[in-house]
Formats: C-alpha cells, sequence, structure tokens
C-alpha cells in the first residue's frame, strides 16, 4: 500500500511529509515522495537541481523514520496538478498527502491551483495539510 507525497518546497511540503510519515507508520505503508516539474523551456537546471536534492531529503527523512520511502521526479510537459494525479494512479496509490496551499488574498482565501486541481480529479482519498 502507497502513499503519495507531492513535495514542492520544505516549508508545507515538508509539514504533509511528516505527516505522510506517521500514517504510513500507523498503517505499515511505503512513501513515494514526487515533484513535478513541467520540463522543457518552462524548467531551469536550477530547478531541476533543487527538486532532486529536496526529494533526497524527504526519502531519507522518511527513511530515518523507519518508512520505506522512494522519490519520483516527474517532468512529463504536464502541469503539477494533472501530473499528481496520473501519477496516483499509476503507481496505484492508497491515499494522497499534501498541503492545501492556500492563497491569502485581502480578506478571502481560495486555494492554490494544483491543489484544487488534485482535489477535484483525484480518484484516491486524500489528507490535506495546512
Amino acid at each position: 500500500m502507497t502513499i503519495l507525497v507531492p513535495v514542492g518546497d520544505r516549508y508545507l511540503g515538508f509539514k504533509a511529509l511528516e505527516v505522510a510519515i506517521e500514517e504510513a507508520k500507523l498503517r505499515g505503508w511505503n512513501l513515494v515522495v514526487v515533484n513535478s516539474l513541467y520540463g522543457g523551456s518552462k524548467t531551469k537546471v536550477e530547478q531541476i537541481e533543487q527538486a532532486e536534492k529536496l526529494l533526497d531529503e524527504a526519502v531519507k527523512l522518511a527513511k530515518e523514520n523507519g518508512v520505506d520511502a522512494k522519490k519520483i521526479l516527474s517532468v512529463r510537459g504536464k502541469e503539477p496538478g494533472e501530473d499528481i494525479v496520473d501519477l496516483a494512479d499509476e503507481l496505484g496509490a492508497h491515499l494522497i498527502v499534501m498541503g492545501c496551499g492556500i492563497i491569502r488574498e485581502q480578506f478571502e482565501m481560495e486555494l492554490m491551483e494544483t491543489t484544487r486541481y488534485v482535489i477535484l480529479h483525484a480518484s484516491q482519498p486524500m489528507l490535506l495539510i495546512k
């Protein structure tokens, strides 16, 4: 059984990772930590290097906490939300744990586009972390 954890940063992404690690320990499941980049001219070499480093840190943290984890750096020309949903289906994930990515505008809050897309299109249950 697999938990998919999209990690795009050390703040919200790692908050979601910490919860996913606890869920994986409770259930005896493994983790797949993913970072999705668009690719081509929309992605710089520095972004790829940063994503690899982030994923390596995430896998290391999971393993230090006794959870089997692997990483996927996905660069398939898709928007991140679409890529996350597709990866969850392809991997047969049983749960998606991700940061809720809230944009705060003056007196309103709105979910970021990636979060909104995954909520609306994923067939797996989701656990959102704020």
